[in-house]
């Protein structure tokens, strides 16, 4: 499906009830508090903002076995669920990709994010961008 449809489809559901790695990132427990911390991998590096909040709140730091253990974990992860993504100056909402067309890779974000899919992303995520908006 191309991702137009993926986000007709979560328009279609109940987003605060699927599959969580497409859920919302709002969890009802933040009625009850409120949020000291939120770490934004796409703006910040994960380790440094974990290292600084376990300072923050007076944590030991890991163990160095355990935070090599950690890494190694999340490495193998990244390379089984996160492509490569390539340069592309073409718009790609509509399109539906086939593994053999991407070669293993895909277009950049950007490609995805037509006026209309930012529009639908925003409705979908609202209580995300609501929640989470003066942590970006």
């Amino acid at each position: 499906m191309s991702f137009a449809e993926f986000l007709d489809y979560l328009l279609s559901i109940n987003i605060s009830l699927c599959n969580k790695h497409h859920a919302e990132q709002w969890h009802p427990i933040e009625e009850h508090l409120t949020l000291r911390k939120v770490i934004n991998i796409d703006i910040e590096s994960l380790i440094e903002a974990l290292e600084a909040f376990e300072r923050e709140i007076g944590l030991e730091p890991l163990a160095p076995h355990i935070r090599a253990r950690m890494l190694e974990e999340w490495a193998r992860d990244s390379k089984r669920f996160h492509k490569r993504l390539e340069a592309d100056t073409g718009v790609h909402t509509e399109t539906r990709f086939t593994r053999d067309e991407t070669g293993g890779a895909w277009p950049g974000y950007e490609a995805f994010l037509s006026s209309d899919a930012r529009r639908k992303i925003e409705q979908i995520y609202a209580k995300d961008f609501a929640a989470y908006a003066d942590f970006v």
